[in-house]
């Protein structure tokens, strides 16, 4: 099948700083489709927290949850939850340093404490609600995704601490514990597999350290403007922010519109 896939990261990348989708980037998602270019979305935020895009985008495929959630065309092709006991440790060490956290799975989010200064910090840097308040339901659900609401400086006592995780920061109180083995580039992989599509015809858009493997893996990775260095020096692209018509511009300049 030599039809052309790009994957598209929300936040800094699809959305603008006001967490708005900009007149340019649906302009240019929509030629894509019209194109015949299939169009997904590559995130780490969870279903009920990006399907409002999917939907403003014409978009029914999407990696969610940093790679451990793929929907392709409508239908789960894949999921996959972290180990019990390493939630359970890692709770431990949450509430060790009197930290919070927030608990994500395929279809539902939750967090341990009420009016938790630092999760308020960080839902309304992402224009969220502050989620449903949930103590133990985290000890008999299958949990994709834990976020963890520290400062900067307890990152390497959590890396130390469980080597079996992946810690990646989104903002300077919140950073998200994933499956060492997980990363977009996963569940990108999966739906490639799924669809049918060649890795040579498959284009992505990052901006952040969650994109880094994304990135590196497709046929064509595209930094935007605003992307934090390590991802520019990875890709092989690099594109203006995503305030100023980056997607537009690079799917112009990309040959994509033709």
């Amino acid at each position: 099948m030599d039809r052309k896939i790009v994957f598209f990261d929300l936040d800094g990348t699809v959305l603008d700083d006001y967490k708005k989708i900009p007149k340019s980037t649906k302009e240019a998602i929509f030629r894509l489709q019209e194109n015949g270019i299939y169009t997904a979305i590559a995130t780490g935020r969870g279903p009920s927290d990006m399907e409002w895009a999917a939907r403003e985008l014409n978009i029914n495929s999407y990696v969610a949850i940093n790679g451990s959630y793929a929907i392709f065309e409508g239908k789960e092709i894949f999921l996959q939850a972290l180990d019990q006991d390493e939630v359970l440790n890692l709770v431990d060490t949450v509430r060790k340093y009197e930290h919070s956290a927030a608990f994500m799975t395929h279809n539902d989010i939750w967090v341990l404490d009420e009016n938790h200064p630092s999760i308020t910090s960080c839902t309304r840097a992402l224009d969220l609600d502050y989620p449903k308040v949930e103590k133990n339901l985290h000890l008999d659900r299958p949990i994709n995704q834990i976020v963890i609401y520290s400062e900067e400086e307890y990152d390497n006592f959590y890396k130390e601490a469980h080597p079996n995780l992946e810690f990646i920061r989104f903002h300077e109180l919140g950073m998200d514990a994933t499956d060492r083995r997980l990363s977009k580039a996963v569940g990108i992989r999966k739906m490639l597999e799924v669809g049918g599509f060649k890795i040579e015809n498959s284009y992505a858009f990052g901006d952040a350290l969650n994109d880094m493997e994304m990135i590196s893996y497709v046929g064509c990775g595209v930094a935007m403007g605003n992307a934090i260095d390590g991802l520019k020096e990875v890709a092989d692209y690099i594109t203006t922010s995503n305030m100023d018509d980056g997607i537009w511009k690079a799917c112009e300049k990309l040959g994509l519109f033709k």
